[in-house]
């Protein structure tokens, strides 16, 4: 196995870089985009490693202004010998040497416009005038997000992980010429770990410049996530049986009281007006969310009564579903008119289990019909999505070692999962994108039936994404192990999936050396080789273990993923192989002599040992066991103390 492998290569990701407009005043033409250089200033904003220059907030700043301004004294103070100072704009003028950030004076002498239909709540524009920089956004948020790109184009302040943060030391530095508008591809982007919730990490959301709803955000945060707390499956929560059910059986012909996962009866006009009713009730207590789910249960029965079940006939139930939700955006929307006018929301619903199927027209054997033009079309006009509806596709049952829309791929998923439309994410894409304006994902990155394995997902992660952003996705949650830490290769993920969630054109192979080298340092090119030997390992399955198809396209969902824990698939090796090349990243690291470094690489990497020894523990007891040192129980020690300083709980989801 090893000789096939060493015949291996892998094909680097090449992707140019887009630009996009940015301006000061209206006056400017020039377009830059995450990721393009600045040309210098001859003005230097650190000159012997201090500065001259001034943090300047509104002397009216909101907590949100505040924290920008401190985020950004405190790390550029880290890069140089002194603290900055920061102060109010009453006294200021534009061309001084000032940082401004948000609504200051300095802002509006710049005459720098703002359009909310432009940057939306995350956007944001940096502009140099004179020896001036300006920094604002229309939202809250992007204020933020626009301290933490200035810090990063001038003084290369860079978030990898909670615990590492580059703040390189700055000695003579020039004023970069900023004329940039950053406008993310995806209003949501949720990197969906457990790292990221219940403030567990405090401001970790924010540097990472992702929005999960099971964030916790402080009041001078911004916006926060542009989720409401309706954000799942959410319609027996909006109508529960116990309150309902009793007085309107007819509304839960597959629910009771004690039945919590199932559906209600979309035909019922009378449950559709109540639905509305709560819906607006929390619409009306969150006033600062943009996305509020109206979606089923996860598992619920589709209600069968007359009216649903002609329904389904005619419209199929897809279409039963897509035409509740338009009733729903129909009286929401009359309401929103009524009392909020400016307000713009999204209801979601989910292309899921039985609703991932499109309504729209088939042939004999269920394929897409397309018309002359390439494209599907809907099963009639009353299932075509209202533009406030938003519908969430969630591929459990896909491939995830190819693109979404590979027709191969596809095709030989239908082999292994029984629901042909849960196995084709490109009848789903394809499908949906002609019934739905907005779409979104609820996408996976990890195997639930075994968390310590590697999810082969790495050659796929930007395409995907850069295919929902073709096909009008505006949100991505992408569900990692959400019930514990310590997934294979967790934090390379984390940093990868939110750096493309925000500008899918990044170049990934700079991504994850940028990654390797900041993270893992000293032992960077082990790991580095580690990474690639084990994305090769996958490469070498998908492509000759025609027998374990499971190898060939790797599917998350728990019962799927599980099976790739087998001897057949990970001979021992193999596993040893993983040992050696992590050995030696763990000698690189122990030969640090910074305590605090040296400790901290090594758990690190001993992090990413967890693959090979759950492999051991799980496939190999029998050989490990006749050997005295280490003994099968020293293994085990190991592996739970490792496992916990990784913080890893569960092996698998739950």
């Amino acid at each position: 196995m090893k000789k096939i492998l060493k015949k291996c290569g892998i094909i680097a990701v090449a992707l140019s870089l887009i630009l996009s407009a940015a301006s000061c005043a209206e006056n400017h033409s020039e377009t830059e985009k995450n990721g393009a250089d600045e040309e210098n200033t001859s003005v230097l904003l650190v000159e012997n490693g201090k500065t001259e220059y001034k943090i300047v907030v509104p002397e009216n700043a909101t907590e949100t202004e505040l924290f920008a301004a401190e985020e950004l004294e405190t790390y550029f103070s880290l890069c140089i010998d002194e603290n900055i100072d920061t102060v109010t704009d009453e006294s200021v003028t534009l061309n001084g040497k000032y940082l401004s950030v948000g609504d200051t004076a300095l802002y509006r002498e710049s005459k720098m416009t703002l359009d909310k239909n432009e940057l939306g709540t995350d956007g944001y524009k940096i502009c140099t005038t004179g020896e001036t920089v300006v920094m604002n956004a229309a939202g809250e948020n992007g204020k933020i997000y626009a301290v933490y790109e200035f810090l990063k184009r001038n003084l290369g302040v860079e978030f990898y992980a909670y615990d590492e943060i580059k703040t390189p030391q700055a000695k003579n530095v020039y004023l970069k010429n900023f004329a940039l508008t950053d406008v993310p591809d995806f209003l949501g982007r949720d990197v969906h770990y457990n790292s990221f919730f219940y403030n567990q990490h405090p401001n970790y959301s924010q540097h990472m410049r992702v929005n999960s709803p099971r964030t916790v955000y402080t009041d001078n945060q911004g916006e926060g996530c542009a989720w409401s707390t309706l954000w799942a499956h959410e319609q027996l929560k909006l109508l529960p049986p116990s309150v309902y059910a009793e007085k309107h059986p007819e509304w839960y012909p597959a629910a009771t009281a004690a039945d919590k996962n199932g559906g209600i009866c979309w035909t019922n006009a009378e449950l559709q007006d109540e639905f509305a009713i709560q819906l607006e009730k929390y619409i009306e207590a969150q006033p600062d969310k943009t996305f509020f789910s109206i979606a089923q249960t996860d598992g619920a029965e589709i209600c069968q009564c007359d009216a649903c079940a002609a329904s389904h006939e005619k419209y199929t139930v897809s279409g039963t579903m897509m035409r509740f939700n338009n009733e729903i955006a129909k009286r929401v929307k009359s309401w929103l008119n009524e009392t909020y006018p400016e307000r713009k929301i999204y209801l979601m619903t989910f292309a899921y289990q039985e609703t991932l199927p499109a309504p729209v027209k088939r042939d004999a054997d269920g394929e897409i019909i397309f018309n002359a033009e390439g494209k599907a079309e809907p099963v009639h006009e009353s299932v075509v999505a209202d533009e406030m509806i938003l519908v969430r596709f969630a591929p459990l049952y896909n491939c995830f070692s190819h693109d979404f829309l590979d027709e191969k791929c596809n095709e030989e998923t239908k082999n292994i999962v029984t629901n042909r439309y849960a196995a084709s994410a490109r009848d789903s894409i394809l499908g949906w994108s002609a019934v739905a304006e907005n779409l979104s994902a609820w996408n996976y990155c990890v195997p639930f039936g075994a968390y310590a394995i590697n999810f082969n997902n790495f050659s796929t992660i930007q395409r995907n994404y850069q295919i929902f952003k073709d096909y009008g996705f505006i949100d991505i949650l992408d569900q990692g192990a959400s019930d514990t830490s310590g997934s294979a290769f967790e934090n390379l993920r984390i940093y990868i999936q939110s750096q493309l969630m925000w500008d899918t054109q990044r170049d990934y192979e700079t991504l994850v050396n940028d990654f390797m080298e900041n993270y893992y340092k000293e032992a960077a090119k082990e790991m580095r080789e580690y990474y690639d030997y084990v994305r090769l390992y996958f490469e070498y399955l998908e492509n000759t273990c025609d027998v374990y198809t499971v190898a060939k396209h790797q599917i998350p969902s728990f019962g799927y993923s599980k099976t790739i824990v087998d001897k057949d698939y990970f001979p021992r090796s193999v596993v040893e192989n993983f040992k050696e090349i992590l050995d030696r990243a763990l000698e690189k690291a122990r030969s640090v002599q910074d305590k605090e470094t040296r400790e901290k690489l090594i758990d690190r990497i001993n992090a990413e040992t967890i693959q090979y020894r759950y492999l051991q523990l799980e496939l190999y007891a029998n050989y490990y066991k006749q050997f005295e040192a280490p003994s099968y129980s020293d293994l085990i020690d190991e592996f739970e103390a490792i496992a916990a300083k990784a913080g890893l709980i569960y092996y698998a989801e739950a």
